[in-house]
């Protein structure tokens, strides 16, 4: 009786251990790109048969409190892996309702792992995304709700500490771009020897100094050497300094005024770049020589295309990766930047000299695609730290670069100075990048251009200091360099609110940057997708409106983007419009019949038609060459798939139209497209609206 009694206590003990956990149970069907199976009672078998698998829970007769019962846990084994696991919170499913697990790493035995859910609302059912491979195989067991324990507890604690601070940030630095400062900083020219500062100062006590750029706006500031300043005639003052400091060109420097106070230094002006850098060749400026281009180039490809399809501008994508070995060998050559060596691998920069070359030959505008890895791509971890941005976290396919210490700002600057100084040399040697697109759509930070959740302000800030180290780089040897943010078609909304950020609300706060510390010649390197990836009639677009707030920008409305550059609150100096590249998107086929091909290659006339006569769009670099079966099933390739059973590689009705745009035959070429359309001429398919406007 006794010991009956003692294992009846103990089982009351672990039920009431268990009360405020809350069971999950997988549904048996209503999944997709899954199948469901049971091992047994106690397990659910995933295996993806597509590259969207997910599956959902079974939803429960009341709503759990989520703030309650925040993490979520299961167990697994997967031989296979996960790349990445997204947690959907409650229906309907959004992107702004969902959590990145990151990688489930392949696992032979039964490994358990908790998520972090913590969003403050009563839900029903959870889904449960897990990545994007055909193949994937996972079981899971011993799914539930529970409460934080008490390492969680604090982890979530100093996660509210971090949003706070990130928040103070972000308004600290709201107030000081809309700071009226009496103060300012007017020109800094650097010299071959010297910086030249000028400017000017009010009232007393005020001083010039460094504001390293890896130091973020916090209070209060201390900013180490102070500059006295000799102010004329109101408080008018030049200044000459070195132009090199303790091993540091400082062409890189951002300066300010202060005024110190025993609290710290109180900024009495706005921060500011150099205004003029000496460039080491009088490279002549090159713009291309139609607006027809390629994305994507690389040497090995069909060098053929470039002179059939008359291209004349192309993107090529750099990761820096690639470049960099850990130690130096026999297949590595070296580098100094500022007393560090690095070693570079010869195989990674013979290609990229092959692809250079095999543009310069035909007179191609090159832009360069700068990628920063995550650091567990680099050849090694350390090396990888250096580049990676700390707050990187998963699944971002690329890091913002690291722009948050003395270190990631030199290795950051290392490597942009490499490669302008090989591609922008006078003699043409290794060929020319011409200019340089910096990330790879940067409003979709969270995928391309990671560095954490935080503030649009605080990411967008992040994000303009690695765009002014590569003006500067690039502007040391090319007088014509141009830096270009990369930006997807969403215009003024987002995908995924709580990762992403609008095109506009970037451009916005790049331009008050840029302007408030001395505006440089950037430019937007623009993806106008139709609305949907898949569908290419994108004269049918629902979210593509002709108006500044347009949710989107695509091939219907792109004369909104043209509306955007000419006005004059958005260019360069307030003079000058800001150059435009649409510098990657295609129209999709869905297949090889007729209708689907005609209708490709129609929409190419169709968005042709209308850039052809927009002045701020230099070029159109399209994506991609060749269907490629890794994107997701879309076929928005002027060839069809090197490995199609009929005809591979073979060029597709959209390549035979590409081919003609801009030459004698293009409106024979393009007549096809018309009742397709929907129209009669061509003069129907511009918003003249928009672009015949007066320009004030």
């Amino acid at each position: 009786m006794p010991i009956l009694l003692l294992l009846l206590l103990l089982f009351a003990h672990a039920v009431a251990a268990r009360a405020d956990e809350v069971p999950l149970a997988l549904k048996a069907a209503g999944h997709h790109d899954v199948e469901v199976t049971r091992p047994d009672d106690a397990s659910w078998q995933i295996t993806a048969t597509g590259t969207d698998p997910w599956v959902g829970s079974v939803p429960m007769a009341a709503a759990i409190d989520l703030s309650r019962t925040p993490i979520l846990t299961f167990e697994y084994i997967s031989i296979t892996g996960i790349d990445d696991l997204q947690v959907f919170i409650g229906e309907p499913w959004s992107e702004e309702s969902s959590v990145h697990a990151g990688a489930m790493a392949p696992r032979q035995g039964w490994s358990e792992i908790s998520i972090e859910l913590a969003q403050p609302k009563a839900i029903r059912q959870l889904r449960l995304d897990f990545g994007d491979r055909a193949g994937a195989v996972v079981q899971v067991r011993k799914l539930r709700l529970r409460p934080r324990n008490a390492q969680e507890g604090d982890a979530a604690a100093r996660e509210a500490r971090r949003v706070a601070g990130e928040l103070e940030l972000a308004a600290a630095l709201r107030s000081y771009l809309q700071h009226p400062y009496a103060s300012q900083l007017e020109r800094i020219v650097v010299a071959s020897d010297t910086v030249e500062i000028s400017g000017t100062a009010a009232g007393d006590g005020v001083s010039l100094a460094e504001w390293p750029l890896w130091m973020p706006l916090i209070s209060p500031l201390h900013l180490g050497t102070l500059y006295d300043l000799h102010a004329g005639t109101a408080g008018a003052f030049r200044l000459s300094l070195p132009r090199r400091s303790q091993g540091l060109d400082r062409a890189l420097s951002r300066w300010v005024l202060v005024r110190r106070s025993p609290g710290g230094d109180e900024l009495v002006s706005h921060a500011r770049w150099s205004d003029a850098v000496p460039a080491a060749s009088s490279l002549p400026e090159m713009v291309p020589r139609s607006k027809k281009g390629l994305g994507g180039f690389h040497a090995g490809m069909r060098d053929s295309d470039l002179d059939e399809l008359g291209i004349a501008a192309v993107t090529v994508n750099i990761s820096l990766a690639q470049l960099l070995k850990a130690d130096a060998s026999a297949g590595t050559f070296d580098a100094v930047h500022q007393e560090r060596t690095w070693h570079f691998s010869r195989d990674a920069v013979a290609h990229l000299d092959a692809t250079m070359l095999a543009a310069a030959k035909r007179g191609i505008v090159v832009l360069a695609i700068i990628l920063v890895d995550k650091a567990q791509n680099w050849a090694s971890p350390e090396l990888g730290r250096i580049f990676q941005h700390p707050d990187y976290r998963a699944p971002g396919v690329f890091s913002m670069p690291n722009v948050t210490s003395a270190e990631g700002v030199a290795g950051y600057a290392a490597m942009m100075d490499f490669l302008a100084e090989r591609y922008g040399r006078a003699d043409g040697l290794y060929g020319r990048i011409h200019h340089w697109i910096i990330g790879n759509e940067v409003d979709m930070g969270w995928d391309w251009t990671n560095c954490g959740q935080r503030p649009e302000l605080v990411y967008i800030d992040q994000y303009y200091k690695a765009l002014r180290i590569a003006f500067c780089q690039a502007r040391r040897y090319d007088p014509h360099a141009r830096v270009y943010i990369s930006l997807t078609q969403w215009w003024n909304q987002t995908g995924d609110p709580a990762h992403c950020y609008p095109a506009h609300a970037l451009l916005d706060d790049l331009s008050a940057l840029s302007t408030a510390e001395g505006d440089f010649d950037w430019g937007v390197a623009y993806h106008p997708y139709p609305d949907s990836l898949f569908e290419p009639k994108s004269w049918l677009d629902k979210s593509a409106l002709f108006a500044s707030d347009s949710p989107k920008i695509t091939f219907r409305n792109i004369e909104v983007l043209e509306a955007w550059a000419q006005a004059p609150r958005n260019r360069y100096l307030g003079r000058t419009v800001r150059s435009i590249h649409l510098s990657e998107q295609g129209p999709n086929s869905r297949d090889y019949t007729p209708q689907a091909l005609a209708e490709q290659a129609a929409s190419m006339a169709y968005v042709w038609k209308k850039i052809s006569v927009l002045p701020s769009i230099e070029s159109f670099e399209y994506h991609n060459w060749v269907d490629n079966r890794g994107e997701g099933g879309l076929r928005i390739g002027l060839r069809r798939f090197p490995d199609d059973a009929q005809e591979p590689f073979g060029a597709k009705p959209v390549w035979q139209v590409y081919r003609a745009l801009g030459t004698k035959d293009e409106d024979a070429a393009c007549a096809f497209a018309l009742p397709i359309i929907g129209i009669a001429t061509w003069d129907e398919v511009l918003q003249r609206s928009l672009v015949d406007a007066p320009r004030r």
